[in-house]
């Protein structure tokens, strides 16, 4: 993906600019489903959890099937546009004490009894496109250490790798608490 192509069969296929990889992760009990590696689950920016559809929900998605669920879709943006928002984003200010305080939290995950592996650099600098996103989409064009602390959880917890995990009773909520509790005893800059 950071090559900007993807090779299938042997033959090479460049990807358009931009474009953006979303997957879906399947309950790793189920037959037949296996974890990704780490070094694959490391090239996802994030991972978020949309829980449950609301019942009512559900029974409209069970009455769309009838058709074709993406034939009624409306592009609401361009490949352009949405260049133009990464770059945007790209352009949204760090302060250096915002990117210190980045660096100290990644720095605790690695510290941390509970963690066996923490967030690595590649993890930082995702975790601060992230804010820098966020900033963005809040209309500004500097990050805040709130900004770094809403994209925490989504932007490290499935870079890291739970002690809990190794065992065997990894729980996937638990590395969000983790780092909420880092969060917690890191001192943010004024």
């Amino acid at each position: 993906m950071g090559q900007g192509q993807v090779s299938l069969d042997g033959v090479t296929h460049p990807l358009p600019a931009p474009f953006t990889v979303i997957a879906t992760q399947n309950p790793i009990d189920l037959s037949g489903t296996y974890p990704l590696p780490d070094s694959q689950l490391d090239r996802f920016l994030m991972r978020l959890s949309l829980g449950h559809l609301p019942p009512e929900v559900e029974t409209q998605l069970i009455q769309a099937r009838r058709s074709d669920p993406l034939a009624g879709m409306v592009s609401v943006a361009s490949r352009h546009d949405l260049a133009a928002i990464q770059a945007g984003a790209d352009g949204v200010r760090v302060d250096p004490a915002v990117a210190d305080y980045a660096v100290r939290l990644s720095g605790a995950t690695r510290e941390h009894a509970e963690i066996e592996r923490g967030a690595s650099t590649r993890a930082v600098l995702a975790l601060m496109a992230a804010a820098r996103a966020w900033a963005l989409w809040d209309e500004r064009d500097f990050t805040t250490p709130g900004d770094v602390r809403t994209v925490l959880a989504p932007s490290l917890s499935h870079r890291m790798l739970l002690k809990s995990a190794a065992q065997g009773t990894f729980s996937r909520d638990e590395a969000a608490h983790l780092l909420e509790e880092i969060a917690r005893k890191i001192p943010a800059p004024r």
